[in-house]
């Protein structure tokens, strides 16, 4: 029988649980509960890098990823990471790696943790030779499906290429930002060299997904430690999330026939 491991997708983690924060990004203290009763149940983390590796042991295996690049990764998940143990995936948005602030990125929504700034060169290079592995999420964050074939080559090719040339590294996975993607996107990533691509579909993941289409599950303020041990052994939040992905997934099993379908739709929005 297969193994099905959950693929968990975080943001920042923040000290205290601001209404103005965005809702995916997690309060520390929910965060430290959420590594914890991993560790008590018995789960190993492995990157994104090591799904499919036949070195690894048949112990569960749980996936933690985190997109965009914040502060307090360094400062606040790294320390927890090696409490466990455990390690993560880094999805990065390069552009704006080193900056002051998000406010160089008016794509991102402005939901950004206050003070959380983005992490620079040095932190990440630290990060990668620690227990993180740094992936790449996109040049400027950038909707994927609402732009052009030589603007979508050029997003993904850069942070791809950036992060590469600062790491010393091979960057094969990456996650489409907002979990947004079209027919040249897989196409695209493909052709650029990437193996496994990460969406924000919920499900359980298995060796054998469609490794352009990797599920993750969200992770986000709300959650509660019920939900999220809900998450972890089944992929969804709840049975009614189950059977509405499993309906969606129906609909659009075929990338093509689901762009023509949000064609048609915001046709009849207009």
């Amino acid at each position: 029988m297969e193994n099905l491991f959950p693929v968990l997708m975080y943001h920042a983690v923040t000290l205290e649980n601001h209404e103005a924060c965005g809702h995916v990004h997690v309060p520390y203290g929910a965060f430290a509960a959420q590594l914890q009763w991993l560790y008590e149940n018995g789960y190993e983390t492995i990157t994104v890098s090591e799904i499919g590796d036949p070195r690894q042991s048949e112990a569960k295996k749980v996936v933690l990823t985190f997109d965009d690049g914040y502060y307090s990764l360094y400062h606040l998940v790294t320390p927890l990471l090696k409490r466990y143990r455990f390690s993560a995936t880094l999805f990065l948005t390069t552009y704006p790696v080193g900056a002051a602030s998000y406010d160089v990125l008016p794509a991102l929504e402005k939901e950004f943790p206050e003070g959380d700034r983005p992490l620079t060169w040095q932190e990440l290079e630290e990060m990668e030779h620690s227990c993180w592995d740094i992936q790449a999420h996109g040049h400027q964050h950038l909707v994927h499906n609402t732009l052009g074939l030589h603007a979508l080559t050029a997003e993904i090719e850069k942070s791809k290429t950036v992060i590469e040339r600062h790491l010393n590294k091979a960057v094969r996975f990456y996650a489409f930002p907002y979990g947004r993607y079209n027919h040249p996107c897989l196409r695209i990533t493909r052709e650029l060299g990437f193996v496994k691509v990460f969406t924000v579909q919920p499900a359980l993941a298995r060796f054998s997904s469609n490794r352009f289409r990797m599920p993750r599950i969200e992770v986000n303020r709300y959650v509660t430690m019920e939900q999220f041990a809900h998450k972890v052994c089944t992929g969804f939040g709840s049975r009614g999330e189950q059977l509405r992905w499993f309906v969606l997934q129906f609909v659009y099993r075929n990338v093509k026939w689901k762009d023509r379908i949000r064609a048609i739709y915001r046709k009849i929005r207009k």
